[in-house]
């Protein structure tokens, strides 16, 4: 199956996730950006992470405990979509 994650968190909890999501196989990174949010508050810019996985059910179950666990007492959030037709993605 192929799924969309989407990751939105703060730089300053950037660490906890970015060691995860730089270990996906089989992901294609579609978007990865930071945006400038408050001048005098750069530990809030977010980090915006957007991914194609093509993996299993039970990967995508992991991944989405894990991502709870790390993101668990951040703003952060993450999104999964099961993607029907990966060809209306235009990647």
């Amino acid at each position: 199956m192929t799924y969309l994650l989407r990751v939105c968190t703060p730089i300053r909890d950037w660490d906890k996730v970015s060691g995860l999501l730089n270990s996906i196989e089989n992901g294609q990174i579609i978007k990865h950006n930071v945006d400038k949010l408050f001048p005098n508050r750069p530990d809030l810019d977010a980090v915006e992470f957007i991914m194609v996985i093509d993996c299993s059910s039970d990967y995508v179950k992991m991944l989405r405990r894990e991502l709870a666990a790390r993101l668990s007492g951040t703003i952060g959030f993450f999104i999964v979509y099961k993607v029907k037709n990966a060809k209306t993605l235009n990647i």
